[in-house]
């Protein structure tokens, strides 16, 4: 059951990905989609790294609004995995 709920999900990704708009609003939907449909995710978004200016910048999310839009690398956790 929860790999045909997968597998149903990415389906879903994927017509969102063959969609004919800008990149950001294609993200913005499947973090909602994401969130919608995994309950143990409570907040989904996708960051970008800007390696020239060192840091993680938010294109999109779904869940409670963050003060982390830019995230400099080395802090916290994901600015600890985007220079490693």
């Amino acid at each position: 059951m929860i790999i045909s709920k997968h597998k149903n999900l990415l389906k879903k990704i994927k017509i969102i990905l063959s969609e004919n708009t800008v990149l950001e609003k294609k993200l913005l939907k499947i973090s909602r989609k994401i969130k919608n449909n995994l309950t143990n995710y409570d907040w989904v978004g996708f960051y970008f790294s800007d390696s020239i200016n060192k840091k993680l910048d938010l294109v999109a999310f779904s869940g409670k609004k963050t003060e982390h839009k830019q995230i400099p690398f080395g802090k916290g956790i994901c600015g600890q995995v985007a220079i490693s």
